[in-house]
């Protein structure tokens, strides 16, 4: 996951790391990064968006490697 979020900004590198690594709220976030709830809740829908593409890029690449 590290070289998934690489790929992020850096506010988007924060807010992952806040929400996932340590377990902060939404709110807490964006109280800490003087953002509204709702810009930390957007950044999160882009941050899944991100993951879920790599993850699925991986998935057929791995995939690809052990069916071709």
């Amino acid at each position: 996951y590290e070289a998934l979020v690489a790929n992020f900004t850096k506010q988007q590198q924060l807010i992952f790391r806040l929400r996932y690594l340590e377990n902060f709220s939404t709110s807490q976030i964006a109280e800490q990064l003087n953002l509204s709830p709702k810009t930390v809740r957007n950044q999160l829908g882009k941050i899944h968006q991100k993951l879920r593409a790599g993850i699925l890029a991986m998935q057929s690449l791995i995939l690809y490697i052990f069916f071709k």
